[in-house]
């Protein structure tokens, strides 16, 4: 899996492309300083999600919620490009938002609404 990070005006971008890898995922979101949210986009249109289950998701869900303080507002875009990553996607927003976090996640199939929304549009 590969991941390119880009620092856009209003928001940071991480590019993620190849197969899917959970752990991969996650060692690129620790490795991230916090100072780098809180607008964040999350290009997946490149990623093959062969094999990724609801454990994987709640498993990222546990490594974000560690990372970030509760109290920390933001916001956070995922760009999918088929049904079955939109629908993961849901869930992983959903599950973060049931933990009362002020980072708002919502999901899209398009860049340009993502950056719209991501900037306060």
């Amino acid at each position: 899996m590969d991941v390119h990070f880009e620092d856009m005006q209003g928001y940071t971008l991480w590019k993620f492309s190849g197969d899917y890898q959970l752990d991969e995922m996650i060692k690129h979101l620790l490795e991230i300083p916090k100072t780098t949210y809180p607008k964040l986009i999350i290009d997946l249109t490149s990623v093959k999600f062969d094999g990724i289950a609801a454990s994987d998701i709640d498993r990222f869900v546990q490594t974000t919620n560690e990372r970030h303080d509760k109290s920390q507002e933001g916001a956070t875009a995922f760009i999918v490009s088929n049904e079955f990553s939109f629908g993961m996607s849901r869930m992983f927003a959903i599950k973060r938002d049931v933990n009362d976090f002020k980072i708002k996640d919502r999901v899209f199939t398009d860049m340009d609404a993502a950056v719209e929304w991501i900037n306060g549009g």
